[in-house]
């Protein structure tokens, strides 16, 4: 039997476990004091002055652009998959590993 589908045209960030996140906080990034903290909703994630990170890291890597997702469906959808890397350890995942890094994504 087929079951209709509940998807509406637009997806929310309010929709997902991750509504409200400080991004960094939450995957355990440090950033210097007075830096703006990405939030989960923002469609830029800037981790450019995230503490730490190799210096070869270009900035490319260090910033997540899902405003290049037109659809609001798959931007939430990236969103999540992104997090869900950097912050395995929050309820909403397995605990299967540790937190991955901007560098290996």
């Amino acid at each position: 039997m087929t079951v209709p589908s509940t998807l509406t045209a637009s997806a929310r960030s309010g929709d997902s476990v991750f509504a409200g996140v400080d991004v960094c906080r939450e995957a355990g990034l440090t950033l210097p004091e007075g830096v703006r903290r990405p939030l989960f909703e923002d469609d830029l994630w800037d981790l450019a002055e995230v503490v730490g990170l190799p210096v070869q890291l270009a900035l490319q890597h260090r910033r997540f652009h899902f405003t290049h997702i037109g659809d609001p469906r798959w931007r939430l959808v990236a969103k999540e998959l992104v997090m869900a890397l950097l912050a395995p350890q929050h309820e909403a995942w397995p605990h299967s590993r540790g937190p991955t890094g901007p560098r290996t994504m």
